[in-house]
């Protein structure tokens, strides 16, 4: 366990060092964990940001960061299952952690205003603001929403 929590901090603060467009509060902020899981806590003041209560956390994009509660880490696949969602630089979950998959979710950049997502058995897409729309599943696969 320890060794997959260390892993993922690696791979995190790397991509975020090194990941073009990420946020200017990451500069600000510090990826940390407790008991287990990962937050955010201001690096001037130690102030939590966002609450250490997830398995997975990326960078914010565009004042939001993707994500997960209930995945696991392997070498093949990196992070994946759980379930996912974002949340803003004040910790909020803009993006209720409910969804099981979505689609390409690196963030809302380059302009992307919605991400497919897959929420059981039922498919659509995620606006930024949190408003889901199921969408038929050809269209889904297609990137047609």
């Amino acid at each position: 366990m320890k060794r997959n929590l260390f892993v993922l901090l690696c791979f995190t603060l790397f991509y975020s060092v090194f990941a073009d467009g990420y946020d200017d509060i990451n500069k600000s902020l510090k990826l940390t964990g407790a008991n287990g899981k990962l937050g955010y806590v201001n690096k001037k003041t130690g102030k939590i940001v966002v609450p250490f209560r997830y398995d997975y956390i990326d960078s914010f994009y565009t004042g939001l960061a993707l994500v997960g509660i209930g995945g696991r880490w392997s070498d093949d696949f990196g992070y994946s299952g759980g379930k996912w969602g974002f949340v803003d630089t004040n910790g909020v979950e803009v993006i209720p952690v409910i969804y099981d998959a979505i689609d390409n979710p690196q963030r809302f950049d380059d302009g992307v205003e919605k991400l497919g997502v897959q929420l059981g058995n039922k498919f659509g897409y995620v606006e930024k603001n949190g408003k889901f729309t199921i969408v038929d599943f050809d269209k889904w696969i297609d990137g047609k929403y």
